[in-house]
């Protein structure tokens, strides 16, 4: 913090707490009275208020402009006004102590106690300010058993050269503690200040990465389309069965290939938040029928019956992202069918009744191996699979739940997965 910073913490604090010294100077002038039986608390309490109120009016524009640049002349008003302000509580512990007998004696020590660390909680950050504060009250404390001494005004003059030892003691060792906890918060300070540097540069890392991403996933993209449209266009071409196959192979990495570039554009995007939505007219019965075209033959390939049905709540129209609600609905399609090897798969699209608000749902249920209990919580984190083999067996990046869950969010939804592990296992995500 700097100093200006710290003089305006302390203007702040001393002002919201204002009607606090108010009431302790109320408590001390009672205290005075009782034990002297005389009118002088009286008027120390009128100066004591005015002297808090003094310091208010000194303190006006550095409590409304905390980055105000002091002037040494500011300075050197502030501090005088801030003794002068804390001073006047310990001015009347003095005359107590004179003339309160035992009782004015032990409520004069206190007063400046109490005040010196008040001081010191009120200005560690600010070590002029806790100077100009502090003096005043230690000064009255080593002075109290002093003054003692010089009028005679004690039976036991070498008991009070004692208490002045113990005040003394006392004083060091609130010096040594305002040190220690002065140097903490400077450390303190510091490594918060390397932690807000490191969270920037983490921050600029973390963008320039996906930046990258970015970049590198457009530029790859543009020749990978060129090359699966070459194949695609040599497929249809008369060809040896053996070069079909190679063809085949090709056409298939690089669809696949693809599909990562474009997982990871997304990410990209998503990370730098820059991923917008295209909200349109949005047909769900139209798309549950694509969708069945399109992984009903994959599913009954493998013997498992694959059916999609859209409930006459989703018919009509609706207002939507149809690219990225088609994105996570194939995501999780093709995940049913990915690890679903025997039993069957659903897909249920509801909505709720016209007028009545409320989200879409798509809820997918397969009988896949599942999801361990301990895996489910990580399912939808990015390159997670659900087990070590995962990726070797069936493939894929590890990526598509957590774009999926992403964008589902973004849209103002969400996905959320229950899971059975072993025969027959079911995995819902609605």
């Amino acid at each position: 913090m700097t100093k200006s910073g710290s003089y305006h913490a302390v203007a702040v604090t001393r002002a919201r707490e204002l009607w606090l010294r108010v009431g302790l100077a109320v408590v001390i002038a009672g205290g005075v009275g009782a034990m002297t039986h005389t009118w002088w608390s009286a008027l120390w309490f009128v100066l004591a208020i005015g002297a808090q109120f003094f310091d208010l009016w000194v303190t006006r524009r550095l409590r409304r402009e905390p980055e105000m640049m002091l002037t040494r002349r500011q300075e050197v008003g502030y501090l005088a006004a801030t003794a002068f302000s804390v001073g006047t509580y310990s001015s009347i512990a003095p005359y107590c102590w004179l003339a309160g007998g035992v009782e004015g004696h032990i409520f004069a020590l206190l007063l400046p106690i109490a005040g010196v660390v008040n001081v010191a909680l009120q200005a560690q950050s600010a070590p002029k300010i806790l100077l100009a504060g502090a003096i005043p009250h230690a000064l009255v404390m080593l002075g109290l058993p002093v003054l003692s001494l010089l009028t005679g005004d004690t039976k036991n003059p070498v008991g009070m050269y004692f208490v002045f030892v113990a005040v003394s003691l006392y004083l060091a060792h609130l010096v040594i503690a305002v040190i220690r906890n002065f140097r903490a918060a400077t450390a303190l300070s510091g490594a918060l200040s390397e932690a807000r540097a490191e969270r920037v540069r983490a921050e600029q890392a973390n963008a320039a990465k996906s930046e990258f991403l970015a970049t590198m996933s457009h530029e790859i993209r543009t020749p990978l389309n060129g090359v699966l449209g070459m194949a695609q266009a040599m497929a249809g071409d008369i060809l040896p069965k053996r070069q079909k196959r190679r063809l085949a192979v090709i056409r298939q990495s690089g669809e696949v290939l693809l599909l990562l570039l474009n997982d990871l554009l997304d990410i990209s995007k998503i990370e730098a938040a820059k991923l917008e939505l295209a909200e349109g007219p949005l047909d769900l019965v139209g798309l549950a029928q694509q969708a069945e075209d399109a992984f009903a033959p994959l599913a009954a390939a493998k013997g498992v019956p694959l059916s999609i049905t859209a409930l006459p709540e989703a018919a009509g129209i609706w207002c939507g992202d149809v690219t990225r609600v088609r994105q996570i609905f194939y995501n999780l399609l093709s995940n049913a069918v990915k690890f679903t090897e025997t039993g069957a798969i659903t897909a249920t699209i509801q909505a709720p009744p016209a007028g009545a608000g409320g989200h879409v749902m798509i809820e997918v249920v397969d009988t896949g191996p599942g999801v361990p209990a301990e895996r489910l919580p990580h399912l939808f984190e990015r390159f997670i699979q659900a087990d070590a083999s995962t990726t070797r067996r069936y493939g894929g990046s590890g990526l598509g739940l957590s774009i999926s869950r992403e964008l589902a969010r973004l849209m103002g939804g969400d996905i959320i997965a229950r899971s059975t592990p072993g025969p027959p296992a079911r995995i819902r995500r609605p």
